[in-house]
């Protein structure tokens, strides 16, 4: 092969690419399984050495999931062209096997090779990457991935709590003392994953019980920066094609929180995005829940579609967006991963230019042009703060294992 400038610079380019993206370690842990010897090993991908994802064959799904084969769901598809488009084809295949898909999803190249660029130095400076696939409901899971029940109760969770004592030595009452970490394993085992999208652990506190119940060897562990690494385990039951794991996706469900009160660390950073950008667009008109004009005002028609497609990755070129905080959630995944403007780039004939020309979260400029001059503003200074809280979320996630229900 004779080598030009051009296939010179695409050698450089992989090259680079391949250095600076290492950071992604890929599939840790797996079923344990007895060797010749008798001792409990991690299974592992006799080809690639990597953990094999934990599989399910149960009929336990999430609620995401579990909705797509809601019978009243399957009527609004049939008449919601909208709705049907959101949503995508729709699995008819069985819980079991749609886990089933989901686990060779996870050891598929197509996922390594983005997962690598996606959740790399760019994305994760300074930072190992690990992921945990569980293909399984949330309590089959939590089952996994806490371990036996230690025996603790809610009254031994109250008494833990209390200062004063006394009370229960006058009555004769006898009650378990937990640890800090007793107490966050055992509410977090009994939080309900379908009303949260994640959960945080420490890595070197409770987090160390977690990755044994999950499979990880005591190899893989000490190679691990306890402080700075961070693992992802995602949860899945589904394979409807717009909610496919993909390394976006599993970004995606993380950012996308509840807003309940109590939240995670993580809540806390993402909830006032959250109401800042539904504040933005109900006060254009639209509500923020489904970013439909609010009043039959011809100006709100002509720049609703704007509005739902002023975004530059695939969801909001292709008006798969349809609340505010999925707005954000693709923003701030974006950023997160350093997603280029595909579609955008200067040069192109034909493209329309974007905010911005650098990697991370970007918005059409075409779009934005229809939109009030005050309501451009605030969205330029809303793309600033998404920038900020990515930041924020990288710093957060240093040394963190994170529970992602996806779907």
């Amino acid at each position: 092969m004779k080598l030009n400038n051009k296939i010179i610079k695409k050698l450089i380019r992989e090259s680079l690419a391949k250095f600076l993206n290492e950071e992604y370690k890929g599939t840790i842990g797996g079923k344990l399984e007895k060797d010749k010897e008798g001792k409990y090993v991690s299974a592992r991908d006799k080809k690639t050495g990597e953990g094999i994802p934990h599989v399910f064959d149960s009929d336990e799904q999430n609620t995401l999931s579990s909705n797509f084969s809601n019978p009243e769901l399957l009527q609004q598809t049939e008449n919601n062209p909208e709705l049907k488009r959101a949503v995508g084809p729709i699995p008819k295949a069985s819980p079991e096997k749609q886990k089933k898909i989901a686990g060779r999803m996870f050891s598929g190249k197509s996922f390594k090779k983005n997962a690598s660029w996606m959740w790399g130095n760019n994305a994760f400076p300074g930072s190992n990457v690990y992921l945990i696939p569980i293909a399984g409901g949330a309590q089959e899971a939590a089952k996994l991935i806490f371990g036996s029940n230690p025996g603790f109760t809610r009254s031994d969770l109250v008494y833990s709590k209390m200062k004063d004592k006394s009370f229960y030595d006058e009555i004769g009452e006898h009650r378990r003392q937990m640890s800090d970490s007793d107490i966050n394993i055992y509410k977090n085992t009994i939080v309900d994953f379908q009303t949260r999208r994640n959960l945080l652990f420490d890595i070197e506190a409770e987090g160390i019980n977690i990755l044994t119940n999950l499979g990880v060897n005591i190899g893989e562990i000490s190679s691990m920066n306890l402080e700075s690494d961070i693992i992802f385990i995602p949860l899945v039951t589904g394979t409807a094609r717009n909610f496919m794991s993909s390394p976006h996706m599993i970004i995606h469900a993380m950012c996308d929180t509840t807003g309940e009160k109590g939240g995670t660390e993580l809540d806390n950073i993402i909830n006032p995005l959250q109401a800042e950008l539904a504040q933005i667009i109900n006060d254009l008109g639209f509500s923020s829940n489904t970013l439909r004009p609010l009043s039959d005002d011809q100006n709100l028609k002509k720049m609703h579609k704007s509005l739902k497609t002023m975004g530059t990755t695939y969801a909001f070129r292709n008006n798969l967006v349809f609340t505010s905080n999925d707005m954000v959630s693709e923003m701030l995944t974006q950023e997160i991963t350093n997603q280029s403007p595909k579609g955008f780039q200067r040069g192109r004939g034909g493209h329309r230019p974007a905010l911005t020309h650098e990697s991370g979260a970007s918005l059409d400029r075409s779009k934005l042009s229809v939109l009030p001059k005050d309501v451009q503003k605030k969205l330029f200074s809303f793309v600033g703060k998404i920038k900020s809280a990515a930041q924020e979320i990288r710093k957060l996630l240093k040394g963190k294992i994170i529970l992602i229900n996806v779907v």
